[in-house]
């Protein structure tokens, strides 16, 4: 839907007053007049401001008021100046005294999550990203993710622009590194019957298919017999929390690039 509101410009040719919507570019009031100005070149009349004549006015519009300061101008848009367009577009926060894109799409929020204050252009229950991954996790299980579950601690891997969801994910990823085995992430999709896509976390040479799942909810196994049944032809090894702590007390002390991944 477009702008229903209207503006009153001059007609060049019989000098007429008449409405036209924001953002059209009509010129003249008739079809009469449109053809009348095509034959005879007829040009805009003067400015009522400025005294000047612009071809296109009709479809700028004159003697406009600035919506930030309250200035009249003459011109494209609803601001005189940049530097009032500049404060129109980019607005002062009422909680953060920032400026923010966003106009009337501002809000101040609390993260349902960590509780801490942010501004946003639209509505989000969350402030960052790892915020937003422990509101999925906690849609899926009916819970928050427990303490040292790897979940909504995301960032990239050292040395790499790939970006992991979880600590334990990148600590895998530095125990294959290690190890001397090639490996790729999330790279593979695998269609379900029910027209899901399941992304396995990594993919190991030689050792095929790998998932990181540190919190194995009632949705998760569902999912995986599912995938187990409609492709059981595809080796899936499932690192679950027990195996993940028995890499971790063998590998933890040979890698200085270890996180803490919150199991002690």
């Amino acid at each position: 839907m477009g702008d229903n509101r209207a503006h009153k410009v001059r007609c060049p040719v019989c000098n007429k007053l008449f409405c036209q919507r924001y953002g059209h570019t009509r010129l003249t009031c008739s079809e009469e007049c449109r053809r009348k100005s095509q034959s005879e070149k007829v040009s805009s009349p003067p400015c009522d401001l400025c005294g000047e004549s612009s071809v296109r006015s009709g479809q700028f519009g004159h003697k406009r008021t600035c919506e930030v300061c309250g200035s009249p101008f003459c011109g494209q848009g609803t601001t005189c100046s940049k530097k009032c367009r500049y404060e129109k577009t980019f607005p002062v926060c009422e909680r953060c005294g920032r400026r923010v894109r966003g106009g009337s799409k501002l809000h101040n929020l609390t993260c349902e999550i960590c509780g801490n204050l942010f501004c946003s252009t639209y509505p989000r229950r969350t402030c960052s990203r790892d915020c937003r991954y422990k509101l999925v996790s906690r849609s899926k299980m009916g819970h928050a993710p427990e303490k040292g579950s790897g979940w909504g601690k995301g960032g990239y891997l050292e040395g790499t622009q790939i970006w992991m969801r979880s600590t334990w994910e990148r600590n895998y990823a530095r125990i294959l590194r290690l190890q001397g085995k090639s490996w790729r992430y999330e790279e593979s999709a695998f269609e379900m019957a029910d027209r899901s896509v399941y992304y396995p976390d990594f993919y190991v040479d030689g050792d095929g298919f790998v998932e990181i799942k540190g919190w194995e909810s009632d949705d998760w196994q569902v999912k995986l017999d599912k995938f187990r049944a409609e492709y059981p032809n595809t080796s899936l090894v499932v690192v679950s929390r027990e195996e993940y702590k028995r890499l971790r007390e063998r590998y933890k002390d040979q890698i200085p690039a270890w996180e803490e991944d919150g199991l002690g």
